[in-house]
């Protein structure tokens, strides 16, 4: 996902955003992003493990990726984070052919130090009122990955994120007839200048929603594919509240 025609985060914004570090032979990088949900989990999309990719650690408190330690004129944060992987735990179902099931999770071997600038993001419960807040209105996704659409690469300096309309899962099985589009996915418009694409897929699609009375983010889907030509076509995303048994049970001390 590349957060195409989006806006620098503020500090803070989004505490629960992971970069997710990888080796691949002699070379290791950033190749995807997560979200964290517990001091030891990031959820985030399997095909991030794909073609001999072997997830070694995950990236938390990042904002400004020039700088280890981020500032604003209210104060600075404490450094990022990087913690080792334990687990990697994509889906058993995962299929690479029909991109079905594309969900994994991150056991990390250290406990994420939770602050101002590093928390987890709420699960959707499987209440009868979520399902309504999820599957409409505005949604949001956030990630530093490449910010053009032309064919070479900007990379942005801090977090960058894009509030887009989600769409009816309809929108989505036409765009991309090549691919079985189910409820165990959600789709999300794209259009203005404004989308996501390749480079930080796995992040998280966010939602603030007033539950009892109280306001919280939660994640509700994953980055999961899209056209390669940003803003051409509304993208497709893993439903989080389909998935909410499989975490939950993948879940352990």
């Amino acid at each position: 996902m590349r957060i195409f025609g989006g806006d620098d985060a503020s500090l803070g914004q989004f505490p629960w955003m992971v970069r997710i570090g990888a080796v691949k032979g002699e070379l290791r990088g950033l190749v995807c992003g997560g979200v964290l949900i517990h001091e030891n989990y990031v959820l985030t999309a399997a095909h991030c493990g794909e073609n001999g990719v072997s997830i070694s650690f995950v990236r938390v408190g990042e904002y400004d990726t020039r700088t280890d330690i981020d500032c604003n004129d209210f104060g600075c944060a404490p450094p990022y984070q990087d913690l080792q992987v334990a687990k990697w735990i994509p889906h058993e179902n995962w299929n690479t052919d029909t991109v079905q099931n594309d969900i994994a999770l991150i056991k990390t071997k250290q406990r994420a130090k939770y602050h101002d600038y590093v928390k987890p993001i709420c699960l959707p419960g499987r209440d009868s009122s979520f399902k309504h807040y999820m599957v409409d209105g505005i949604v949001s996704l956030a990630g530093w990955g490449e910010t053009n659409n032309s064919s070479y690469s900007v990379m942005p300096k801090v977090l960058q994120y894009v509030n887009l309309d989600v769409v009816p899962l309809r929108d989505c099985q036409t765009s991309y007839t090549d691919y079985n589009v189910t409820k165990a996915q959600i789709c999300v418009g794209a259009g203005e200048g404004h989308d996501t694409c390749e480079g930080d897929s796995g992040g998280p699609v966010m939602k603030e929603i007033k539950i009892f009375g109280e306001y919280r983010w939660y994640t509700v889907g994953i980055v999961s594919f899209g056209s390669p030509d940003c803003g051409a076509a509304p993208a497709v995303y893993t439903n989080v509240r389909y998935y909410l048994s499989w975490i939950l049970d993948h879940l352990t001390p």
